[in-house]
C-alpha cells in the first residue's frame, strides 16, 4: 500500500506513548523492515513486549521524489 512512496513517518505505541520517528524513500518497505525484520532493536523489543497491535505507524508527510536529485 505504501510501496514507492518516500516520506516522513511515525510509528506510536499506544500503551507507552513512545513515538519513533524516520523517513524513507520507500515507506513500504520501511514499514516492512522494522515490523517483519526487526532493524530497529529498540522497536523490536517495544513490539516484542506489548504486540504490533499496539503500535500505529502513521506517515506525517509525503515526499516527492525528484529522479534529478536521488543518487
Amino acid at each position: 500500500m505504501l510501496a514507492g512512496f518516500s516520506g516522513v513517518y511515525a510509528i506510536i505505541c499506544q500503551v507507552t506513548g513512545a513515538i519513533y520517528i524516520g523517513s524513507s524513500m520507500n515507506l513500504g518497505t520501511r514499514m516492512r523492515e522494522h515490523i517483519i525484520e526487526g532493524s530497529n532493536a529498540h522497536l523490536r523489543n517495544a513490539i516484542d513486549v506489548y504486540g504490533i497491535d499496539n503500535f500505529m505507524f502513521i506517515v506525517v508527510e509525503f515526499v516527492e521524489q525528484i529522479p534529478e536529485l536521488v543518487a
